[in-house]
């Protein structure tokens, strides 16, 4: 995936920076900059890594990315998650005005008669923190409960069809967030996933031995292991 996500046309609404604190260029500077950390603070290393190297992103990553989902988790409660998206605009908006307090934006009416560079500093910082701390909250409340709730699926086997040499093809009942080089167990074996087809809801393993059935048996994987 080509990163970075955000662009500096993402801050509008409440995440707008007016023109005089930063032009289009410096904002992109510090998504440049932010935007790694903070990926790499909230998934992983590894993560971070195969979403960059990714030419079309996982759904598994796409969906933290963009949210918009409606889950339910084991409790029957009805959760959203708004996206990754979302929290990184709130971290790096407060990220430029933590290097910014100073600066007045235009549109913020200040009290006659007050010092308008210490005035500018409060409300750059009260705006600041506010988007801070719901991003943050996004993040912990939201986000690594969703992580949590889809980290190990489960699916079931449809179809099983012998390649031979040991390959083996199989149909299963869904292959959300699967990819190439997972990891996942069958009766107790693991198996390394290649060639998947996600609209096929195939893909092909290597076993021990040719003449195996594996047919409405369950197969477990970690779609959030790291």
């Amino acid at each position: 995936m080509s990163l970075p996500i955000l662009t500096s046309a993402d801050f509008v609404g409440v995440y707008l920076i007016p023109s005089n604190v930063f032009d289009a260029a410096r904002i992109n500077l510090y998504i440049t900059e932010y935007e790694q950390k903070y990926l790499r603070f909230m998934l992983s290393d590894k993560a971070y890594i195969d979403i960059k190297d990714q030419e079309t992103l996982n759904t598994k990553y796409s969906d933290l990315i963009d949210g918009g989902i409606e889950w339910t988790d084991d409790s029957d409660n009805i959760n959203y998650l708004d996206g990754l998206k979302e929290i990184l605009k709130g971290l790096i908006y407060y990220e430029i005005f933590a290097d910014n307090w100073n600066v007045h934006q235009q549109g913020k009416n200040l009290p006659f008669g007050t010092n308008s560079e210490s005035v500018s500093a409060e409300v750059n910082k009260q705006s600041a923190y506010t988007r801070y701390n719901k991003a943050m909250t996004a993040f912990n409340c939201d986000l690594v409960p969703y992580i949590e709730q889809f980290k190990t699926l489960e699916t079931t086997v449809t179809d099983t069809v012998d390649e031979g040499a040991n390959l083996y093809t199989l149909t299963v009942a869904d292959t959300k967030y699967m990819q190439n080089g997972d990891t996942l167990t069958i009766g107790g074996s693991d198996y390394v996933i290649s060639a998947i087809d996600l609209d096929a809801d195939t893909f092909q393993i290597t076993a021990a031995s040719t003449g195996l059935d594996f047919d409405d048996d369950v197969a477990t994987f970690d779609a959030y292991k790291d």
